[in-house]
């Protein structure tokens, strides 16, 4: 596992989003925490490579026991082994509902979206390729988030994404 901070700025709230990103590719988790830096996101992203360590994350299991659940998890699909709906399946179990879930695979079937969307997940999307697209992926993210926690617009500077409904979550 491998752990990025950002560092926060004056106006940022108390603590960083938790993002947990549940990637085989490392590099996943490197773009990811560029593109939080330079937004100045206070942000912690996690990066484990399987599903069996994702699991165990999300329940504070094993050698994660003193973790703090993660506010955001992004989750691809096409993991080897134990594979993205599985781990989405556990994350989406009522203890812990609370955590935003985006399911992303690098070509998104159908099949895998009405999945996700029966699971529960919070967003489902095409991995990006490109780092135009790894920004888009940023405003999903902040998009759920300030569903949540109006505290993300202040961050965010306080729009909402064009062409999106801006509805609140249940706490």
């Amino acid at each position: 596992m491998r752990t990025y901070a950002v560092k926060r700025t004056p106006s940022s709230a108390s603590r960083p989003i938790r993002i947990l990103v549940i990637d085989d590719s490392v590099e996943q988790a490197r773009r990811l925490t560029e593109i939080f830096q330079q937004a100045r996101i206070p942000v912690t992203v996690e990066a484990v490579t399987n599903g069996v360590d994702a699991i165990n994350r999300v329940q504070g299991w094993g050698r994660y026991t003193a973790s703090c659940p993660p506010d955001v998890a992004l989750i691809d699909l096409d993991l080897p082994g134990l594979d993205g709906l599985a781990v989405l399946s556990v994350i989406k179990a009522d203890r812990h509902a609370g955590i935003i879930s985006v399911a992303y695979a690098h070509a998104l079937q159908r099949s895998q979206r009405d999945a996700c969307e029966a699971m529960g997940a919070d967003a489902c999307l095409s991995k990006p390729h490109d780092f135009e697209s790894y920004i888009t992926l940023l405003a999903e993210i902040l998009f759920f988030l300030s569903m949540r926690d109006d505290s993300v617009l202040a961050w965010w500077g306080g729009g909402v994404k064009p062409g999106v409904e801006r509805r609140r979550r249940p706490r």
